[in-house]
């Protein structure tokens, strides 16, 4: 009789402990919200959770990135810890369940980030988003203000600088220069001091003068050199070795585009996974804009300067044109990122458009030989009258009249060469971010009104 009431205890225990497991992993469903943070900012998340039978799904949201949805591939949630997977392997949380706390780490491909969220109606959740708010203000409400100017003040329109001034106020712009003829209009910057700021895509931009400064040194010999002169893998491939390092750079050499990149950032070698991505078209055929193309290219300017990017553009490049403050990103298996990676002010990204409008030409230096922009700033192939090599053009009456190169969140770099000015405006990706209002598309018509062309 004992041993009958013993095993129904045990029975009854282990029945509580899967109930009470069970109500545990149950009260997981539902809506939780607050904060990614890391050493460059937070992000603001939110994460749901639902059950489809006895699997619990997931939708990742970040927030200031507009909202989009991202369906997790899985979610386990084992001895008080929840694990959410998504973008295979791109995404990954971690953290431990207390109550309506999750508490833990979150690994995207920018860098890990510690996580804190809270079951949206609780208290905890509720201090949580008002101190998001409260510190959004503030960030909000920190003037975007001019720390330098220069000469180059004197020959801009003073009403049409007011008006620049204000969208960038309004977009939440982080720093933003100006440049003309050779002489500083101003830099203006948000927060105590210039800080570099992650050029996205415009990286693609300063890839093209290293590219050309390397031909001007000899060591690089030929925009027409085949790739297959770096990595031999595509002279196996009949399409693959009649690319060369200007289909590269003029968009068109049939290598797949890279878009969403995250798939880029899983691989952990992006030349790599660029040679091996398929080819999207015959190459010279079209133009199509491709972050593989430029992470082809990155790989070989690391192959040709046999270091590291950032060394050679402080002894070189960077170094002549004095600017020190910056850190170009490489990839997991050491090669210089070409899609972007690059940070720095943009008082420094100013300076690198005035060599662009100088024609290579700083101070008493041909740094870069003038007929590498005249080969760039004309259509790079029959099959786009808006893009020459890399950079994209802007034409008037069938003249060229600019050039510039844009990145994700509203990073800008643009040069007019008839108004003799250069334009640079960043902003930094944080919790502030409004993708609605921040992205500053139309910055580059505020250009050409700053100067009367010929002034």
């Amino acid at each position: 009789m004992t041993g009958r009431v013993f095993c129904l205890v045990c029975c009854l225990c282990a029945a509580l402990a899967a109930h009470a497991e069970s109500s545990e992993e149950s009260s997981l469903a539902g809506q939780w919200v607050g904060m990614f943070k890391s050493t460059d900012g937070e992000q603001h998340f939110e994460l749901e959770l639902a059950y489809e039978g006895d699997a619990l799904q997931g939708i990742l949201i970040p927030v200031e990135e507009g909202g989009g949805r991202i369906p997790a591939d899985a979610v386990d949630f084992e001895d008080g810890v929840i694990s959410v997977t998504a973008r295979q392997g791109a995404v990954v949380l971690e953290a431990r369940v207390a109550g309506d706390e999750m508490e833990g780490t979150a690994n995207l491909p920018g860098g890990e980030m510690s996580m804190l969220l809270a079951r949206k109606g609780s208290s905890r959740a509720r201090t949580i988003l008002d101190d998001f708010e409260r510190r959004l203000s503030e960030m909000r409400g920190q003037p975007l203000e001019l720390v330098r100017s220069g000469p180059g003040m004197d020959a801009v329109d003073d009403d049409a600088l007011n008006e620049l001034l204000q969208a960038a106020e309004a977009s939440y712009t982080t720093s933003l220069a100006l440049m003309h003829d050779g002489e500083l209009v101003g830099e203006w910057y948000r927060g105590d001091q210039p800080e570099p700021v992650h050029a996205m895509s415009v990286t693609k931009a300063v890839l093209h003068l290293v590219i050309g400064r390397l031909i001007t040194l000899g060591k690089l010999e030929s925009t027409d050199t085949p790739v297959h002169h770096f990595y031999s893998q595509w002279a196996e491939d009949e399409q693959r070795a009649a690319i060369t390092i200007r289909h590269l750079l003029a968009h068109t050499s049939g290598v797949d585009r890279g878009q969403p990149a995250t798939p880029i950032y899983q691989s952990g070698d992006f030349v790599q996974f660029a040679l091996n991505a398929p080819l999207e078209f015959e190459p010279g055929t079209e133009m199509v804009y491709s972050n593989n193309a430029t992470n082809v290219l990155g790989g070989i300017v690391g192959q040709v300067i046999d270091g590291p990017l950032d060394e050679f553009l402080a002894e070189d490049l960077f170094g002549r044109l004095g600017i020190d403050n910056f850190n170009w990103g490489a990839d997991p298996a050491g090669n210089p990122v070409g899609m972007a990676g690059l940070h720095l002010t943009a008082g420094d990204l100013v300076l690198l458009g005035q060599l662009v409008l100088n024609r290579g030409r700083w101070q008493d230096e041909q740094l870069i030989e003038a007929e590498w922009f005249e080969q760039s700033f004309v259509p790079g192939s029959e099959h786009s009258e808006r893009i020459g090599l890399i950079w994209l053009l802007e034409q008037s009456n069938d003249q060229v009249v600019g050039a510039h190169h844009d990145g994700y969140l509203g990073q800008w770099l643009g040069v007019r060469f008839e108004e003799r000015l250069v334009g640079a405006r960043m902003i930094a990706n944080s919790m502030a971010y409004d993708p609605e209002t921040d992205r500053f598309l139309d910055f580059l018509e505020y250009l050409p009104p700053l100067v009367n062309s010929g002034d």
